[in-house]
């Protein structure tokens, strides 16, 4: 009965502590961006840092370019004017 209890302590551990590290790998960035003249700045949330650069910048020309495809190539292309990010 005691290397059961034992191997189900481990495993709540080892689950407990997988479950916090995986919280802790998202990130929250704000990027701002100028492309024509004009700047926006937009926030978002992802699982890594990168990600959460591309959904901001992504979200940014969106706000710049309003649905223009080519507009909004071309703003993705731009480096970004300002960006902060930080683990949540």
């Amino acid at each position: 009965m005691k290397p059961l209890l034992v191997t189900l302590l481990l495993l709540a551990a080892g689950l407990l502590v997988a479950w916090a590290l995986s919280r802790e790998s998202a990130a929250q960035c704000e990027v701002c961006v100028r492309f024509e003249g004009a700047v926006a700045c937009s926030r978002a949330r992802a699982a890594s840092q990168s990600d959460a650069l591309v959904a901001a910048q992504r979200s940014a020309c969106g706000q710049l370019t309003r649905g223009s495809m080519s507009r909004e190539l071309a703003c993705l292309r731009t480096p970004s004017h300002s960006s902060v990010c930080k683990l949540i």
